[in-house]
């Protein structure tokens, strides 16, 4: 499959850089891979328990332009709202 994105990853991209940049490139390379097999999240097993989610960070964008913090609070509006907001993108907005 070919999606016209490229990733160039050297050994010197991570040499001597700190643990949080090192988290903050995993995420974002994370987020890449998803946006190319676009695995929307399912929110069908949030139906019995809205409102209680944990408090990972997994950010999502949503068609309404906001940033939910992970799948959970992103369903739980979604499922409030009756479907009128989408799954945009994994991560940040």
């Amino acid at each position: 499959m070919t999606t016209g994105k490229t990733i160039a990853l050297t050994r010197q991209t991570f040499v001597g850089k700190s643990k949080e940049y090192l988290i903050q490139k995993v995420h974002h390379l994370k987020n890449f891979i998803l946006s190319v097999y676009v695995q929307q999240p399912d929110c069908n097993e949030y139906v019995d328990q809205p409102d209680i989610c944990t408090k990972e960070v997994d950010p999502v964008c949503a068609t309404d332009g906001q940033t939910y913090s992970n799948k959970c609070i992103f369903c739980t509006k979604k499922l409030k709202n009756s479907g009128s907001i989408g799954f945009s993108h994994w991560g940040c907005c």
